[in-house]
């Protein structure tokens, strides 16, 4: 008795689970403004890892890049940008991503964008 009662617990739990293992697909183009600079973000998904580019443009005009690289894990982003920045956000049902990106001299700046 007692094992039937805990497979039909273990049952039910895995019925509660997401249908496949696929995270939620990020790839695409997102954008965001970054203490008054406006970043378009580049991202290719592979599985949970996840790669692309960062374009920052700046009012006066200075425009820089940053490639970066991932991955994507129950909704929650984790990953490195070229220069020795890091960055954790988290994925949001409304197609929102925010979190924060912090600087290799350990200054922290909080990000919000979205897909285009």
């Amino acid at each position: 008795m007692a094992r039937q009662f805990a497979q039909s617990i273990i049952l039910v739990l895995i019925m509660c689970l997401p249908a496949g293992s696929a995270e939620r697909d990020i790839s695409g183009t997102w954008e965001a403004e970054v203490m008054g600079s406006k970043v378009v973000a580049h991202v290719n998904q592979d599985g949970s890892a996840i790669s692309g580019v960062a374009y920052i443009s700046n009012s006066s005009g200075g425009k820089a890049s940053y490639q970066f690289v991932g991955n994507i894990n129950q909704g929650n982003l984790s990953g490195t940008l070229a220069g020795g920045h890091s960055f954790s956000a988290k994925v949001y049902s409304d197609g929102q991503v925010a979190g924060v990106v912090r600087t290799k001299d350990g200054h922290y700046v909080p990000v919000s964008a979205t897909r285009r």
